[in-house]
């Protein structure tokens, strides 16, 4: 039996994925992410946030694809295994732990200012008309400035409308549902 070993991380990409060299013809990229802790002090009650950064390596047509639509920002959900990495380095022995990713999600991307409000030149259909900022202004001060209309008042004499309830008038929208 297998021990587990399962790893699901979210973040952002700190840096556009990188190519692996691979001695096979197997694609592999590398993905830095950064994931963000957010919590409470007990102390003083205040907000705090801890980041942590993983390296995730990707294999396959799943590593094409993070080299073709990933780009700096964009957030992604990994889904994979722990790795370790034992070597010596100048004399010293040193240990590296990584994401091998058996499954990633993209994020939608995040579009710009820009991008999110069409260009009015660009717009197809008919050019629309562009308002005056002080005519509007003048409207507007000259609707606030003119005196309000009085209520119509009414005086019933007689007897009721035989078709109107005693909990309504006959001023009532009789398909209001109360």
């Amino acid at each position: 039996m297998n021990n587990l070993n399962t790893v699901l991380v979210e973040g952002l990409l700190t840096r556009d994925p990188e190519r692996l060299a691979s001695s096979s013809e197997t694609v592999a990229c590398r993905l830095p992410i950064a994931n963000n802790r957010y919590y409470v002090t007990q102390k003083d009650g205040r907000w705090k946030q801890d980041t942590s950064f993983f390296n995730v390596t990707v294999f396959g047509p799943v590593a094409d694809a993070c080299m073709r639509f990933l780009k700096r920002g964009r957030g992604v959900r990994v889904v994979g295994r722990l790795k370790q990495f034992r070597y010596e380095e100048g004399g010293i022995r040193r240990e590296r732990v990584t994401i091998m990713a058996e499954h990633i999600e993209f994020a939608p991307e995040k579009k710009t200012e820009k991008e999110e409000i069409p260009d009015a030149g660009r717009l197809p259909g008919e050019v629309q008309t562009s308002a005056n900022i002080e005519e509007l202004k003048a409207q507007a001060e000259a609707e606030s400035v003119a005196e309000p209309e009085e209520p119509e008042t009414r005086v019933e004499t007689g007897d009721p409308d035989p078709d109107v309830s005693p909990d309504r008038t006959a001023d009532d929208d009789s398909d209001a549902p109360f």
